[in-house]
Order: structure tokens, then C-alpha cells, then sequence
């Protein structure tokens, strides 16, 4: 048996937020925040909404995120360990300033990112960027301009439509730097 749930406000979840199947199933975020401690699963969704929504995800150990190739507004991880994107994703926005946090996205899978992409570390304690099997690239298409990071640390990805300039950051292994341009594009901060 499916339904329709549509949020109000903010909607706070310790655990996870999964999908059961049931027959139609629709989700409705429109203008609200969620804050997510727990994995989310929408494996098993027929509609999703998410119009000038943001999801937090702020959990104190490693989250799994299985969007289902689902299309989201804004994406934040304040979660200090890592969050895993286990499946293809569109996003607004992508934003992760927690300092020493991993994410993990799906090797040779392509994320689209059409707004901004504010990922922020600090200088001895980088965000970490790598694929699931830390060996295949995945692939960020940035279809809306070209993004500026600082303090990240890369491994096995690759940028599409525009270039990342990583600022003070690492080129660990196996990205695009040096390729043509879409790349990444890692550099000193310059005063």
C-alpha cells in the first residue's frame, strides 16, 4: 500500500529514512529542511518533490545515501565522519564545510551539480573526496559554472561542463588535473 507524505517546516530524524515497498509512493519536501542522522534509502519512491528543500545530513557515524537518481535542491553534510552516495544524484547545491569528513561517491557513476559546490576544509584537516572502490573515477558534471574548493582532499574523480579549483588542497591519485579542460584544477591560495 503506497501513500503520499509531505513535510511541514523542519523535520528532524535520529534514524534513517527509507522507502518501503508498497505501491505508490510519493515524498514531498517542498520548502522544508530535514535533518537526517541515520541512512536514506528512496529506493523504492515513485515521486519526489524537494522545490527549495535542504537535506542535512548530520550523523555521527558513516551515513549510506541511496538517492535512486532522485533530484534534490540543497545537500549539506555536517556529518563528521563519512557520508557514502551510493547511487547517481542531481543536486541545486552541494555543500560540506566539516573539516576532516569524508564523502564517497559511486565509481563510475556521474553526479550532476547545477548550482554551487561550497566544500571547505581546513588547513591539516581536509574534506575527503574519493570513490567507493578507491580505484574508479566518478564523475561531477557542474553544469552551472565553474566551482572554486578549499582545503580538499581528491581522489579518483573527474569534473564534467566546467573545472573545480582546488585551493590549497591535494591531488591524492587518479583525478583529472592536467587532462584537458572540464578538469581539476588544483593550485595555492593567492593573495
Amino acid at each position: 500500500m503506497g501513500g503520499i507524505v509531505t513535510t511541514a517546516d523542519t523535520l528532524d530524524i535520529d534514524g534513517d529514512l527509507s522507502i518501503n515497498d508498497g505501491g505508490s509512493t510519493s515524498l514531498d519536501l517542498t520548502g522544508d529542511t530535514v535533518n537526517l542522522a541515520g541512512d536514506m534509502d528512496l529506493a523504492n519512491l515513485d515521486s519526489f518533490t524537494s522545490t527549495s528543500s535542504t537535506i542535512v545530513f548530520n550523523g555521527s557515524s558513516t551515513q549510506g545515501i541511496a538517492a535512486d537518481s532522485n533530484t534534490f535542491n540543497k545537500l549539506t553534510i555536517s556529518n563528521s565522519t563519512t557520508t557514502f552516495f551510493s547511487e547517481v544524484f542531481t543536486t541545486a547545491d552541494l555543500t560540506n564545510t566539516t573539516a576532516g569528513s569524508s564523502m564517497v561517491f559511486l565509481d563510475g557513476a556521474t553526479t550532476t551539480i547545477s548550482g554551487t559546490l561550497t566544500i571547505t576544509g581546513e588547513a591539516g584537516n581536509e574534506v575527503y573526496i574519493n570513490s567507493e572502490d578507491g580505484s574508479t573515477r566518478f564523475t561531477w558534471d557542474l553544469t552551472g559554472a565553474p566551482q572554486t574548493v578549499n582545503f580538499v582532499n581528491v581522489s579518483n574523480s573527474e569534473v564534467d561542463s566546467n573545472d573545480v579549483t582546488a585551493f590549497n588542497s591535494t591531488d591524492a591519485t587518479n583525478t583529472d588535473s592536467g587532462d584537458a579542460t572540464p578538469q581539476w584544477v588544483f593550485t595555492a591560495l593567492q593573495d
